[in-house]
C-alpha cells in the first residue's frame, strides 16, 4: 500500500495549487481605465445669526480632474436678526492637499464674492449684505485647471466658516 501515497500526494499538492491559482484570478481587482480623481467635501458653519439649512456636506465630489468638469453647489443663507447683517466667507481645512490646485469661485447673483486657488479663500471675502430676515444663494464652484500636477487620489475637507456682522443704522 506505501507504493499508492505517493502519487496521490502528488496530486493532492497539484489540485490544491491548482484551486489556489483559480482563486487568485477569480478574486483579483479587474484593471480600469478611469482615471482617479480628487475629493473635495465642502461644509459650512455659520453663526447664530445667519441660518445655513444643511450641516453636512453641501458640495461632495470624488472624481475632480485636471481640466475636467466643475462640480457645482449652491448654499442658501437666511438672516434671522432684526436688522441688516454684513457676512464673510473663508475657507478653512486641516491640511494643504489642495491648497495650490484646487480653484473655488463663489458668487452671490452676479457677484463674484471670491474666485481663486484653495489658499487664496482661506482669506475673508467681502462682505455680502443680508436685509433683515432676508435670504441669499452662494453658488460655489470647484475645479483643477488643465496642468495641475499631484491631485490623483488627493482628498480635502473644507469648512466654509461664515462670520457676520450687525450692520449699524446711519445716525440722523
Amino acid at each position: 500500500m506505501t507504493w499508492a501515497i505517493p502519487p496521490i500526494r502528488t496530486a493532492g499538492i497539484a489540485s490544491g495549487l491548482a484551486l489556489a491559482a483559480l482563486l487568485v484570478l477569480a478574486f483579483r481587482v479587474p484593471a480600469s481605465s478611469e482615471l482617479l480623481g480628487a475629493g473635495v467635501r465642502i461644509t459650512a458653519t455659520a453663526p447664530g445669526e445667519v441660518h445655513v439649512p444643511t450641516t453636512g456636506a453641501f458640495l461632495r465630489v470624488n472624481k475632480l480632474t485636471p481640466g475636467g468638469k466643475p462640480a457645482r453647489a449652491t448654499l442658501p443663507l437666511t438672516n434671522v436678526t432684526r436688522g441688516p447683517l454684513n457676512v464673510r466667507l473663508r475657507a478653512r481645512m486641516a491640511s494643504h492637499e489642495l491648497d495650490r490646485a484646487l480653484h473655488l469661485e463663489l458668487r452671490e447673483g452676479s457677484r463674484v464674492l471670491a474666485s481663486g486657488t484653495l489658499a487664496g479663500l482661506r482669506r475673508w471675502t467681502g462682505p455680502l449684505r443680508l436685509e433683515q430676515a432676508g435670504e441669499s444663494t452662494v453658488r460655489v464652484r470647484a475645479w483643477i485647471p488643465a496642468g495641475a500636477d499631484d491631485t490623483v487620489g488627493r482628498r480635502v475637507a473644507v469648512r466654509l466658516e461664515l462670520d457676520a456682522n450687525l450692520v449699524k443704522a446711519a445716525r440722523r
